[in-house]
């Protein structure tokens, strides 16, 4: 038989266990974006944000500063 504590434990391991399975989306605002949900970790933390992350994700925030120092550069776009 279980006891107390051991059945907390093993509903903390089975919680914990759930918790990395689940993901959290949230859509860039980027129109130009090809695939706008991704996982939350794709987003850039940003204190003054209502939810704590960019609008933009990672990968178009990457490509519109390699896009405008390209600009500055005069390499072409």
């Amino acid at each position: 038989m279980e006891t107390p504590l051991q059945a907390f434990d093993r509903i903390i391991k089975e919680l914990t266990a759930l918790k990395s399975k689940v993901f959290e989306f949230k859509q860039c605002s980027n129109p130009k974006c090809e695939k706008p949900f991704k996982r939350i970790s794709k987003f850039y933390e940003v204190e003054k944000a209502a939810d704590g992350r960019s609008s933009w994700c990672k990968d178009c925030q990457k490509g519109s500063a390699a896009k405008s120092f390209k600009k500055r550069k005069g390499m072409g776009v």
